[in-house]
């Protein structure tokens, strides 16, 4: 069976579509080629790349479509409606293959409709959404990384095979690292936009304000971003370093991030972050170290045990954040047992390899 991703959101080597989808597929001797609008080139083999950045919608599609018809594949896997319609197009070529919609994210985004007037932002955001309408009557399955998202699509087409394909990480690429004494040094990570909306600010906030309340501890913030540029303006205590490195290679990532102590991420609880399970908390998990996180809708429902693996709260209360990681300093037995617990949910319920068997299935029945 030949399979192709067609992505205008994600790279060719995203984690979940590379790393995850595609090397299954290929275990089962699947022809796999990627086509990704995100960048000029990849080293990636059967990869069709172009920047995107400057074209209309329609060059897109159609570029998209042309790439398809030289693959000729049975199924496609799109990310986008954007990349629906280009596969729709190439459908009239080739009646017989399946189109997939993998939906993991909110369609329009909230990025789309940033900085625009509430008439302009209402306008463009009712377009879109028929945009992603029209185009998902155009598919044959769906799936789902998550339930809210699934809602819609079906309410719309209750008669659409889909199936849930969850963000769990391949906890075989990540290694558990021993625990540090995190009474004497302490290693906070964020990795994200530096932004006020995904949390970098309350990120900072805590980070300086541990650091006081403990001046004998020696914290490390390590930051993985590609925000090229950042201002904060309070001062930052003698006993607070700071590092940030642009985004890692992602088996690096999977092989670094357990050496941190604890796992921050307290992006605001508006619409689209509440309602969106953050991926990086089942690698966090993996790495078998407590999570800080936004009390977000998606978390508490679908981790049930997030109370003991960590604590989840809003990012505007920062005192009580500071309180619990203090907690955790203070007694490094009960740290070791979240952190614990953590992995061994990451192996036994969040795991990758669990799902996979599922993924396979329902690609080439």
């Amino acid at each position: 069976m030949k399979v192709a991703f067609a992505l205008t959101a994600h790279y060719p080597d995203d984690e979940r579509v590379y790393y995850q989808q595609a090397l299954a597929l290929k275990e089962k001797q699947c022809d796999i080629h990627i086509i990704s609008s995100r960048l000029d080139k990849s080293l990636i083999q059967n990869c069709y790349c172009f920047n995107d950045k400057d074209l209309p919608k329609k060059k897109v599609i159609k570029k998209i479509a042309f790439f398809l018809s030289i693959i000729n594949p049975d199924v496609i896997i799109c990310d986008t409606p954007i990349a629906i319609l280009a596969a729709s197009n190439y459908k009239k070529t080739n009646k017989t293959v399946r189109i997939i919609y993998d939906v993991t994210e909110w369609y329009p985004t909230k990025n789309t409709l940033h900085d625009l007037s509430y008439l302009k932002k209402t306008i463009k955001a009712t377009i879109l959404f028929l945009l992603l309408i029209y185009s998902s009557s155009k598919v044959n399955n769906f799936i789902f990384g998550e339930y809210y998202k699934s809602i819609i699509f079906k309410i719309l087409y209750p008669f659409k095979k889909y199936m849930y394909l969850p963000y769990y990480s391949d906890t075989s690429l990540i290694p558990i690292y021993k625990f540090n004494d995190i009474s004497k040094e302490c290693a906070l990570f964020y990795a994200g936009n530096l932004t006020k909306d995904k949390g970098f600010n309350s990120v900072m906030d805590i980070s300086i304000k541990l650091a006081l309340k403990h001046p004998n501890i020696k914290f490390r913030l390590n930051i993985i971003s590609n925000t090229s540029k950042f201002v904060y303006t309070k001062k930052i205590p003698e006993n607070l370093k700071i590092e940030k490195n642009s985004q890692l290679p992602f088996l690096i990532f999977c092989k670094e991030i357990g050496k941190n102590d604890f796992f921050l991420d307290l992006r605001e609880p508006d619409f689209y972050n509440s309602y969106s399970l953050p991926i990086k908390i089942f690698y966090y998990m993996a790495a078998g170290r407590p999570v800080i996180y936004s009390k977000l809708k998606a978390i508490q429902n679908y981790i049930s045990e997030i109370n003991q693996i960590g604590y989840i709260e809003s990012p505007n209360n920062i005192n009580k954040i500071i309180d619990k990681i203090s907690y955790y300093i203070h007694n490094q037995s009960d740290y070791q047992k979240d952190g614990l617990y953590a992995r061994k949910l990451a192996l036994s319920k969040y795991d990758w390899k669990l799902i996979k068997p599922n993924f396979i299935n329902f690609i080439i029945d």
